[in-house]
């Protein structure tokens, strides 16, 4: 995860562990990421071991905590053609189709838009 998390040093200020726990049956990884333009990245992530589950969200902030983008797998939008994958851009009531997300597609959607 550092590694990744460096290969993105030009757009990252600053990041901090919140909660990074490992057993046989779960793991739970919880980070908030602080970019160059002062937008915020808070991801958490469980994996469930047996049986095989994801559950993951990625919300993407400015510095005043006003949501630019989730992206999560939460079960609640089942209208959704790519359920349980979606994201939310903006508010919480504007929710578009989204591809399973990974930390790295994030960082990259993120760095192709502070880049612009």
């Amino acid at each position: 995860m550092k590694e990744l998390i460096d290969s993105f040093a030009h757009i990252i200020d600053s990041y901090e562990v919140l909660k990074d726990q490992e057993n046989p049956k779960i793991t739970e990884l919880k980070i908030r990421i602080f970019f160059i333009d002062q937008s915020i990245l808070e991801y958490t992530e469980v994996n469930v071991i047996q049986p095989t589950k994801r559950k993951y969200s990625f919300q993407w902030m400015k510095p005043d905590y006003k949501l630019l983008v989730r992206w999560d797998n939460a079960f609640h939008h089942p209208h959704i053609a790519t359920h349980p994958h979606h994201n939310h851009v903006n508010e919480e009531k504007n929710i578009l189709e989204s591809p399973e997300m990974t930390l790295m597609m994030v960082l990259q959607e993120i760095d192709d838009r502070i880049s612009i």
